[in-house]
């Protein structure tokens, strides 16, 4: 078994809610985020936090405690997610490399901007003359909205994704091409706006 994507996105947001709400006051959640594929059903995470310089080892057991304190929350949500599937889960916490979990001190003061960026969906081979719906259109874009915030890069946050096509122009196919295809593709244009450093905009 291999945890989904919505899955994993769903509970690293968990997490996320977890540690804001219980993490000691001395210390700042930056991120929490996926470090990529593994062998067996687990899901490893790089937790980064901001804190007083030279303290690591602290600021790793309060994480810690929180993760196991709430590892039944954790569990919980996990079965909530499939019953099927979780019905049996149980969840355990541990780290072999205290690195993943860092403090940094107060860094120095960079100019941040935020940027607009096009992107487009396609979704290829459905069929002519489909169109998405408004309530498809905004589940989609919540779950990419998701997937960004969740992997993008530490230095970067997420402002937005929103649609940024026009509902009057939906009908992009010809009553010609409607009769004479059976597929087609059609497209979701979006707008994600991120805010980062001014330097790397690109």
């Amino acid at each position: 078994y291999r945890l989904s994507a919505a899955d994993r996105a769903s509970i690293i947001r968990f997490i996320k809610g977890l540690m804001n709400d219980n993490l000691d006051a001395s210390l700042e959640l930056i991120q929490v985020g996926y470090t990529g594929k593994t062998d067996g059903p687990s899901l490893p995470l790089r937790i980064t936090v901001k804190g007083p310089a030279n303290e690591s080892d602290i600021a790793l057991s309060y994480v810690m405690e929180v993760l196991e304190d709430h590892d039944q929350d954790i569990e919980i949500f996990v079965k909530s997610l499939d019953r099927d599937e979780f019905k049996d889960v149980s969840i355990s916490v541990e780290t072999d490399d205290p690195t993943s979990i860092t403090t940094e001190p107060e860094a120095e003061v960079v100019e941040m901007e935020v940027t607009e960026h096009p992107v487009q969906l396609t979704f290829q081979n459905v069929p002519t003359g489909y169109r998405l719906s408004a309530g498809n259109r905004a589940s989609i874009i919540r779950y990419v909205k998701d997937l960004v915030d969740d992997n993008i890069d530490e230095s970067f946050e997420l402002i937005e994704v929103a649609y940024a096509g026009s509902d009057r122009n939906r009908n992009l196919i010809s009553p010609m091409l409607q009769h004479t295809r059976r597929l087609d593709t059609v497209s979701l244009p979006l707008r994600v706006a991120v805010k980062g450093p001014a330097e790397d905009s690109d």
